[in-house]
């Protein structure tokens, strides 16, 4: 066989390959059901994760917090995008930067129209999903606002630290 010819055949078979895993892998991850079990996200602002027992601390116990540790997924490495609240949960809740998803500060900035957050992403997989804020400037934006129909969420205002219920479609 000429070296050109080889050549070639190396190539389409790479190709092929390459094909065959990219539209398996396709057919795999659009076939795979979504986990069974709840999805809990706790995003505690101004607590340093070395403070909390699942990473080492010991002077404190958090008998919850290291449950849900020990029993789920614990990130060793999570960094924020933004060192304000408003922010950096729109980048958490949107994947999407700062820039790109609208949210640069703390004045009340609303995410952008059409940007999907992860709690619509869970609701279109069949789950349920509430907020629970105790922060005013999350309140006051589309981030914590659930669509028409949805379950109403339990939001702890920042002056009674009482849980109140209330509807909060948009």
């Amino acid at each position: 066989m000429s070296r050109p010819i080889r050549f070639t055949f190396i190539l389409f078979l790479a190709g092929l390959c390459t094909t065959l895993a990219a539209v398996g892998g396709w057919r795999y991850a659009r076939a795979s059901a979504p986990l069974s079990g709840p999805i809990i996200m706790i995003s505690i602002d101004t607590l340093r994760a070395d403070h909390l027992p699942p990473y080492g601390y010991t002077r404190l116990r958090t008998p919850a917090i290291d449950a849900l540790a020990a029993d789920g997924v614990l990130f060793e490495r999570a960094y924020s995008h933004s060192p304000q609240t408003l922010p950096a949960h729109a980048a958490l809740l949107s994947g999407r930067l700062p820039f790109e998803n609208g949210v640069r500060d703390d004045d009340g900035a609303v995410v952008r129209s059409g940007e999907r957050l992860l709690p619509q992403m869970l609701r279109d997989r069949g789950y349920a999903t509430a907020p629970s804020c105790s922060c005013t400037s999350t309140n006051r934006t589309r981030l914590t606002r659930l669509p028409s129909g949805s379950p109403s969420t339990r939001r702890t205002t920042a002056k009674s630290r009482t849980p109140t219920r209330s509807s909060a479609a948009s």
